[in-house]
């Protein structure tokens, strides 16, 4: 029946449905009449085990090779200042370059650092794709809330990625609930962190992401918002304080002003 193959490539464990099946435990004789009335169910037990057999040489497969683009990418990102925005593992491998290496290859094929170099000579043009991708959800974040919040500048286009890099604008973790300016906010662990409830899930790709305890930024579109309560009123007050635009001043240029400032609330002259 060329089934040998797959029983020698399980375990006693794996074959147990298969071994204590009612019909394999009869005691009686294996006449081709009888063989002929039990092969089906037999058979269909044998492919379910070969399913799953190979799903799990797939999953390991997929597992390793991810693996090794976060190895290559670790080392890229040691090429960088520390203040460089680079995606994690899992955008990494989720961009075609790498995805279709990881996931298509067929899982005889051995797949090394040098099967990922033209994707990795192409990873600095992936990365600012990935990054203008993410200032782009990162400016409609903004343009959702703020403007069912009624605190949208009439001056600032829908479109406009300027935006962030307002000294006004905080993005807010909604994990943590902390405070985050841009582009830190591209770099938040608690936005690239993987779900509790994934970590039983067994879809392909929450298990690919468990594996490497990393998930896509903001891959549920629920973890980043725009924190419009004190903090950015406080920004306001203190970019009108030094005499500048709410609407074109940068984070930046406040930084490069360098200016003191004192809360009079707790003045003192001591």
């Amino acid at each position: 029946m060329g089934w040998g193959d797959e029983l020698d490539k399980n375990s006693r464990c794996t074959l147990l449905p298969l071994s204590a099946h009612a019909l394999v435990k009869k005691p009686q004789e294996l006449t081709d009449r009888i063989w002929n009335n039990i092969k089906q169910p037999l058979i269909k037990i044998l492919e379910e085990l070969k399913k799953k057999r190979l799903a799990v040489e797939r999953f390991a497969t997929l597992k390793k090779r991810q693996n090794l683009v976060a190895a290559l990418l670790k080392a890229y990102a040691r090429e960088w200042p520390v203040t460089e925005v680079i995606p994690g593992p899992a955008d990494v491998c989720s961009m075609d370059e790498f995805r279709t290496i990881i996931e298509d290859t067929d899982v005889n094929v051995e797949v090394s650092g040098e099967t990922f170099k033209q994707a990795m000579d192409r990873l600095p043009q992936l990365i600012t794709e990935w990054r203008i991708a993410k200032d782009a959800e990162l400016v409609h974040i903004i343009n959702q809330e703020t403007t069912a919040n009624g605190s949208q500048s009439k001056s600032q286009s829908p479109n406009d990625r300027t935006q962030l890099e307002l000294a006004t604008t905080i993005f807010q973790c909604k994990v943590c609930e902390a405070p985050i300016s841009y582009p830190r906010i591209l770099v938040h662990s608690c936005v690239r962190s993987v779900r509790d409830s994934w970590r039983y899930h067994d879809e392909l790709r929450a298990r690919l992401w468990q594996a490497l305890d990393d998930a896509s930024w903001n891959y549920t579109g629920d973890r980043v918002g725009i924190d419009l309560k004190g903090r950015p009123a406080a920004a306001r007050e203190i970019v009108i304080a030094c005499g500048l635009d709410l609407d074109t001043t940068t984070a930046g240029e406040m930084d490069d002003l360098d200016v003191r400032l004192e809360c009079l609330g707790c003045h003192s002259e001591f």
